[in-house]
C-alpha cells in the first residue's frame, strides 16, 4: 500500500516558507549583533559546559540565518527546513529541561515549607 502525497499549492508553500523563513531571519539578525546577550540567554539554561557556551553563541544564529535564508530559495528549501526543524527540536528539549528542572525546585520549595 503506497501512502498518498499530499500536494501543497505553490502559493501555500511560499507563504509558509515566508512565515518561516522571515521568522527565523529576523531573530537571527539580533542575536548575530548581540552575541553576549544571545550567550547569556544560553548560559541560563544550564546545559552546555562552559567551553561550548561561546562558539554555540556565535555559531548558532549564523545558522538560524542559514536555514532561514534557505527556506525562502525554493532550490534550498529542504535543506533550510532540515536546519530549522533541528534547531526547533534541539529548543524543545531545552525548554523540557528547564521544565523538569523548574517542578524539581518548586518541588522542593513546597517540601520544604511542609
Amino acid at each position: 500500500m503506497s501512502a498518498a502525497r499530499i500536494t501543497l499549492p505553490a502559493w501555500f508553500a511560499w507563504l509558509v516558507a515566508l512565515a518561516v523563513g522571515g521568522t527565523f531571519v529576523v531573530a537571527s539578525l539580533e542575536k548575530i549583533a548581540n552575541p553576549g546577550d544571545f550567550a547569556q540567554s544560553v548560559y541560563h539554561y544550564r546545559m552546555l559546559p562552559l567551553a561550548l557556551l561561546h562558539p554555540f553563541a556565535l555559531l548558532l544564529p549564523w545558522v538560524e540565518l542559514l536555514g532561514g535564508l534557505a527556506l525562502l530559495a525554493p532550490p534550498l528549501r529542504r535543506g533550510g527546513a532540515l536546519l530549522v526543524g533541528l534547531m526547533n527540536v534541539m529548543f524543545i528539549v531545552a525548554l523540557g529541561d528547564l521544565a523538569g528542572k523548574a517542578a524539581r525546585i518548586f518541588r522542593q520549595k513546597v517540601y520544604n515549607l511542609c
